[in-house]
Order: structure tokens, then sequence, then C-alpha cells
């Protein structure tokens, strides 16, 4: 179905295309009053306008948009819009004239509500008004579709009141020879928005002014008809509207009518354009025109002039004060008051999308894209950069950036690329690291070690740092260039092996690649159930051996790998965890006491002999043996004598324990409780009976400060 669209012109305010207050407000700020003026603002430039939000920049490029495809607007170019009062046209007289016997009602027709609003909203009354016209003669009405035209055209041969004859206006006999040339180059040129009935009529207004004028005369006069030369300089506008600002010349002068091409005429046109300082044309090049930054800096007067000159000129604002005897703060506030008051868009402008979407310095930018020093120390000077910056490699893809300056970036870009086969990898040594140890198995393992035919799978798929220089190296001579260690960059690159999740490295600094993209990190975690863990200090390796299978199905190979995989992922995935890494091995969860876990599992297995101490805290925690001999135990050695830990203990009589026990009815006590209990219910007097010993004949398990039954789950 289809829906009404507004008939826009070129001439149309831009109150009329239904932009918000502030796409309104933010447009005639900069001096967009009419259609025309936005059809022939690039997006860029729209983008870069000075305090106006993300939101209205868009609201008015998806308008703008919708205006140049037709959606919800009919465009006219520089057509005149009929009101429906307006006088009906010359044909429309004619065929009334014509043909007498249709000078008959419309309503006669009994044509669909919708084909009826449509031709009475237009003024048409009777059926001679439209007896001739065609499926695109109908779709210029407001409002008409298709479908709608196509159902008038049947019903008026249904009715018999349909006439099919020729359009003078399209193959005339009576047409001179010299305007049909102009109208067959006209028609045959990529020019499209020419109404070919007032082209027809402006042509023959040239013919009655000139009627002796033939062939390149009567050219040369057609093209400087006001209507004709108006909207050849609106499809040029449009052309450097749709290529973000800018159009080459040869690509231009292809889609203009071959009579002009090549030729004095379309010189003129452009030099028109140029001498209304609407385009600037530079080599083969033609931009849109704007004044330059460094023209209204010369226009100032005095210090304001010579201040804002040597700003852009790069000189620091310490220098400038210094010399006027001001502090820099001064200067500061003068500079931003003199651009403060600079046309609303300078040429240089059209640059801001660039400098404040990418990561690059102003003195980057004037080098790769071949601008004067002064260009990139504007923007900088008024374009905060954005936050998020993206990679300046990203910019390859972006087809808001001009094609011409995509091609310079792209220069520069791959300027510090290097070549592996037919892939590129940025030159940035992190990446470069990145892409060798992703490669290490299948190529780059052999370029460092080529007299092995064979990978051991346990051992040859970690790369130490040394490896990954050398292989580094490498591919930076297989690039004709040497790899500068002297760089800072470069010294400090490798260390994105230590935070990129798709790198695992376990001791002295061995990597692996981990290609954590094939696997569900979330349910990973999920798995390894570290909620149960609660105020413990455990080692990665007793997770790694209580999950061996899911070690298995996610490719973790040892303990020091999961540790690793760990520490990168749960930030990610799991951020609420209470959980705290340590150096490989250690894992925390919550508040963690490591003296207090081995005394509590002292005091449960004492008396026991410092090995079978040191094994039991490996079986319960996870650390190595030999680990917690040399650094776990030291609190200890109070407790430890001819090499077994035991606690001095008095034994409680028989009896007594047999009631003591039968007393204790709670799965879990602290001492406290259990004191209190013997003192007040049992009577006892000595209280050095609360031991360990005891409390273990009762069979409770027991730790520091509290007691649980051995039986408890």
């Amino acid at each position: 179905m289809d829906n009404a669209r507004i008939i826009i012109s070129n001439l149309s305010n831009i109150d009329e295309i239904g932009l918000s207050n502030r796409g309104n407000n933010a447009l005639k700020r900069a001096g967009i009053l009419k259609v025309k003026d936005l059809l022939e603002t690039s997006n860029e430039d729209i983008s870069s306008f000075r305090n106006v939000g993300a939101k209205t920049i868009a609201e008015i490029t998806e308008i703008k948009a919708r205006i140049l495809t037709g959606d919800g607007f009919q465009y006219i170019g520089n057509e005149i819009i009929k009101a429906a009062s307006d006088e009906k046209t010359i044909d429309d007289r004619l065929n009334s004239e014509k043909y007498p016997e249709l000078n008959i009602p419309l309503k006669t027709l009994n044509l669909p509500e919708r084909c009826k609003n449509c031709l009475d909203r237009e003024g048409f009354q009777t059926v001679a008004e439209i007896c001739t016209y065609t499926v695109k003669d109908f779709l210029q009405i407001r409002g008409m579709g298709v479908g709608s035209a196509e159902t008038i055209i049947r019903m008026l041969k249904e009715a018999g009141y349909y006439r099919e004859e020729s359009r003078p206006m399209v193959n005339a006999a009576n047409i001179d020879s010299d305007i049909q040339e102009v109208m067959d180059s006209i028609r045959g040129s990529r020019i499209k928005n020419f109404n070919e009935a007032e082209l027809l009529s402006n042509l023959y207004q040239v013919r009655g002014k000139n009627p002796d004028a033939h062939h390149e005369t009567f050219a040369f006069l057609a093209y400087q008809n006001p209507y004709i030369l108006s909207t050849i300089e609106d499809y040029i506008m449009k052309q450097i509207e749709i290529g973000n600002g800018s159009v080459l010349k040869a690509s231009l002068e292809d889609a203009m009518p071959d009579q002009i091409q090549n030729t004095t005429i379309f010189r003129r046109i452009l030099a028109g354009l140029e001498n209304e300082n609407r385009i600037d044309i530079k080599d083969d090049v033609i931009f849109r025109d704007y004044p330059s930054i460094r023209k209204y800096a010369f226009q100032l007067d005095g210090k304001y002039k010579d201040i804002l000159t040597r700003r852009l000129d790069g000189e620091t604002l310490e220098s400038i004060g210094s010399s006027y005897r001001v502090t820099r703060e001064r200067i500061r506030q003068i500079s931003t008051k003199v651009l403060a008051k600079r046309p609303a868009r300078v040429k240089e402008d059209r640059f801001q999308y660039i400098f404040t979407t990418y990561d690059i310095s102003a003195k980057d930018f004037s080098r790769i894209f071949e601008q004067p020093e002064y260009v990139g120390n504007y923007l900088e000077m008024t374009h905060e950069k954005r936050k998020n910056q993206k990679a300046f490699s990203e910019i390859l893809e972006d087809e808001l950036v001009s094609k011409e300056l995509r091609l310079k970036a792209e220069k520069e870009i791959y300027a510090k690329y290097l070549k592996d086969g037919d892939v590129y990898i940025s030159g940035y040594i992190g990446e470069v690291a990145l892409y060798v140890l992703r490669n290490w198995n299948n190529e780059f393992r052999f370029v460092i070690n080529p007299d092995k035919d064979s990978i051991n799978a346990e051992s040859d798929c970690y790369a130490t740092a040394e490896d990954i220089t050398k292989a580094i190296d490498s591919l930076y001579r297989m690039n004709g260039k040497e790899l500068d260690n002297e760089n800072e960059e470069n010294r400090t690159g490798l260390n994105r092996l230590d935070r990129d999740i798709h790198v695992l490295h376990i001791e002295n600094k061995r990597y692996r690649y981990y290609n954590i993209d094939e696997y569900d990190m979330n349910e990973f975690i999920d798995d390894l159930n570290l909620d149960q863990y609660q105020d413990v200090e455990i080692s990665s390796a007793l997770l790694f051996n209580r999950n061996r299978a899911l070690m298995d199905e996610y490719d973790v190979r040892n303990a020091n790998e999961l540790h690793n995989l760990l520490k990168k992922t749960i930030p990610m995935y799991k951020p609420d965890l209470d959980i705290r890494f340590d150096r490989n091995p250690t894992i925390h969860f919550g508040n963690t006491d490591r003296d207090l876990q081995a005394l509590n599992l002292m005091i449960e297995y004492a008396p026991i002999s410092q090995q079978d101490l040191a094994e039991k805290y490996e079986e319960t925690y996870g650390h190595a043996k030999l680990t917690v001999l040399a650094n776990f135990l030291t609190n200890l050695n109070p407790y430890l004598h001819k090499g077994l830990y035991s606690i001095k203990q008095e034994i409680m009589p028989e009896k007594e324990l047999d009631q003591f026990s039968k007393l204790l009815t709670n799965d879990f006590y602290t001492f406290d409780e259990v004191r209190q209990i013997y003192t007040n219910v049992l009577k006892g007097e000595d209280v050095k009976y609360i031991n360990a010993y005891n409390l273990k004949r009762m069979r409770f398990r027991v730790y520091s400060n509290y007691l649980i039954r051995d039986t408890f789950d």
C-alpha cells in the first residue's frame, strides 16, 4: 500500500520536513535554511556541527536520507510545488478543449476513495483533464501510488474515456534539431532530476531569444539557461554530498551530457560554483568549499591575529604567554574566545569526525592525511576527543569517511603492518606476538627449532618469551624490516600476552594460545561450583584434580593454566564472586587466614608428623607438599617436637567422659559453650579436661575455637 508522501523542492524551508525543534535550530545555526542547503551538506559536515547532540545529528541525517530515497517524501528538485487551487497546466487545458465530450465530472467514474482524494486535493474536476495521463504522469500527484494510478487508468478504459496519444514532450516532430540534440544529450546523461516538460519549455525560451543560434552556439546558450544550469549545479552538489564532501572531477564529467563533456561549458559551470564559494577544486578532486581557519585568523586584528596564528602553528601557551608577559591560562582564554567567534563551519571541520572518533594525534593526523600542520593543531584545540575512541585501523571500514581519505589511512596503516603469506598483521608488537602464538604449532615452532620434525603436545605447545621474540624478529626480516628492540612499545608489547584472554601461561613465562571463543566460560565456571568455598585459601591444583573430566572438555592442561584462565575470566563472567588471585597457583575465597587453616588441620589430626601434616594440607587445600613444608607450617613450630606435632592434654576419666558425651547432643559447639556445659551441668571443676584429645574421644572434629561432630555432613 502506497503511503502519502510530503512533496518538497529545493526551495522548501527546513521547517517543512518534520524535524524536531532541536533539529531545526541546529540547522538554522549552521546557516541551513532550505532543503537545497541540507542536501548539499555532507553527513561528515553535519556530524561536525558544534554543540549538537548525537541524537539530533542522527535525526537530521535520517531525514536527509529519507528525502534522497523518497521515503515519505517526493523530492522534485527545482520544480515549483503547485497548490490544489493553482491554475492547471497547458496540457490539462488542451485536453479539455481537445476532448469536450469528456468534460464530465470525475465523480461519474466512482473512483476508489484514495484515488478520488488524491485528485481532489490537486484540483482535478473533469475526466478530460486526466484522460491522457500515463502511470508516470499520475505519480507526479502527491500521495498517488502505482496501484492507484493503474486503477484510475483501468477504470477510464473500462468506461471508454481513456485516450492514448504520443507525448509532444518526448518525441515531437515539431521540435527543431538544436533543441532535440540538447534534450537527447541530457537524456543520455546520469542527471535524472530534469522535468522534461519544463526542460522543453526553457529550451523554447532559449530559441525564442536566439532564433539564429545553431549547433554548438545554441548548446552553449542552452546550458546558460537558469533552469538547466541550476539543475546541473544541483546534481554536482548532490554528488559531492554523496561522496562525503568530495568527488573526482573525471567521474563527475562522465555523468554530464555528452555535449558539454571536455568543453568550455562544463569548465564554466565549475568556475561559477567556485566563484560563488560553493566548491573548491584541487587537482582532480572537487570539494565543498568553506572558509579556512587560517583565513579567519588573518582577518583578525592585532594580538588576536598573532596569538591564534601562533597557536595554529603549534607554539605552546607558555611560549606565547612569555612574549606577552601573561600566564599560559590567559593565552588559553584568549584563544578560546577568538575560536568561539569563528564561522559556523570552516574548511578544516570536515576532518572533525575522523579526529574525534579515532585514536590519532594532531601531528600524525596532519602527516597521514597530507594536511598542513595547522590543521591538526586546529582540530586538537577545538574538537574534544570522544570517549572509547576506535582503533585507527577501523577507519578502513567506515563509510562515513571518504574513499580518498580512507586510501590515505590505508597507506599509513599497512605501512606498519607485517605480511605472512596472504595475512596482514598489525605492526603493534602485542598483535604480532599474539599472531605468532596462535600459529605456534603450525608454523613458528619449526622456525625457531628447524631441526625438530615433531611436536610434543605436553611441552612443545608452549613458547617462551624468548621464542616469541625470535619468531617476531624472523617475521620482520621476512618483510624486509628490522625489529627495533630499543623502542619502548616493542619492549613492553609482550606484556599484552599476560592480559589477553586468548593466552594461557604457566611457570617460567611459557605461553600457549587458547581458543576461548570455542567454549562457554559461564558454564565452565558454574560447573566448578566455586560457591562451596568460603573463607578459605586453596591451590588451583585442588580444583584441577577434582574436575579432571571438565578440564579435558575445556582443554585446560594443568593447574597453572586453570589459575591463569580463572584470573582472566571470572572478572568478566562472574564479577560478583568474592574471590581474588594471588601468585599462581593460590586462590583466596572471602576472608582467609593461612596460619589458622594450618592450625585447625593440626588440631584435628594431632598428634601427627610434619610429613603427614603436609600431605593432609595438600589433600585438603591442594598446595604441593614441598611448598607446605617450606612455607606454610612455620607458625606451628611451638607444637613440633621430634618431628611430631602434638598438644599436651589431660585425659578425662572414662566414667566422666561417658556422662559428658551424653550431654553433648548437638553437632556444633564453640569451645566456650562446651566449657559452660561442663561446669554448669556436669559440675566439672577442672576445665583442662576440655581439650582436643578428649573431644576427639567423644567423636568430634576439633578446630581452633569450635568443634563439629564427625558424622556431621
